[in-house]
């Protein structure tokens, strides 16, 4: 018997196993094909396909895969039945799923005590709301790269959050960065700067309608 696929997995793409049956003692073999997930201990995903495949034909096996944890570790068993003897174990290297993010601020420069809006998008491969992700975390950081507010769980909507905050009265003036973050691994980071509001100098020039003359001074 030979199975043959890659080794490696992706989320939300299908895995695809073909098998060949050169086994010149049996006409039909029978296998069961198991992929599993397990983080921590603990398994997250977990699905059989049981195949049955004739002397010198090919048949192939498809599983489903829909999320997974980064963090999981994956394996593929495969286990003859039906009286025929095989056993074989292979990891399998989890590829984490591609998301990308975008924000958007409602101006680049604000002074203090403004109200900054924003929102956060975040996209699949496809361009595409991806459908396990339902919050983000979201932090910001003011110049001096302290912690100045946070969001553990914002919840997206379609793929989108809209936040705002407000600036202190007496803020850290400078460029200032909103970070989002996906199951601690960081999608997207963008700056925005604080500064004090700084009242223009203005030039008027006043020139008079008529010459003025020595009996206008009276």
């Amino acid at each position: 018997i030979l199975v043959v696929g890659p080794n490696i997995v992706q989320p939300n793409q299908q895995y695809k196993l073909t098998i060949i049956n050169n086994n010149v003692e049996s006409n039909t073999v029978n296998l069961k094909l198991l992929l599993e997930g397990s983080l921590n201990g603990v398994n997250v995903y977990n699905e059989t396909v049981s195949v049955e495949v004739k002397r010198y034909k090919t048949k192939s096996a498809m599983f489903g895969i829909k999320y997974i944890p980064p963090s999981a570790i994956m394996k593929l068993t495969i286990e003859g039945i039906n009286g025929f003897r095989f056993h074989e174990e292979v990891d399998l290297e989890l590829r984490r799923e591609t998301i990308s993010g975008l924000i958007q601020f409602d101006k680049p420069v604000y002074k203090p005590d403004d109200m900054v809006q924003f929102r956060v998008i975040v996209l699949d491969t496809k361009l595409k709301p991806p459908v396990h992700v339902k919050f983000v975390h979201v932090s910001i950081f003011d110049s001096q790269k302290n912690l100045v507010k946070t969001w553990n769980a914002a919840q997206l909507l379609t793929g989108v959050y809209d936040g705002h905050f407000q600036i202190p009265s007496s803020p850290m003036l400078g460029i200032w960065n909103i970070d989002v973050k996906i199951e601690n691994v960081q999608i997207v980071s963008k700056s925005f700067e604080v500064k004090e509001y700084v009242l223009l100098p203005v030039e008027l020039q006043v020139v008079p309608s008529a010459i003025p003359l020595a009996k206008d001074h009276g």
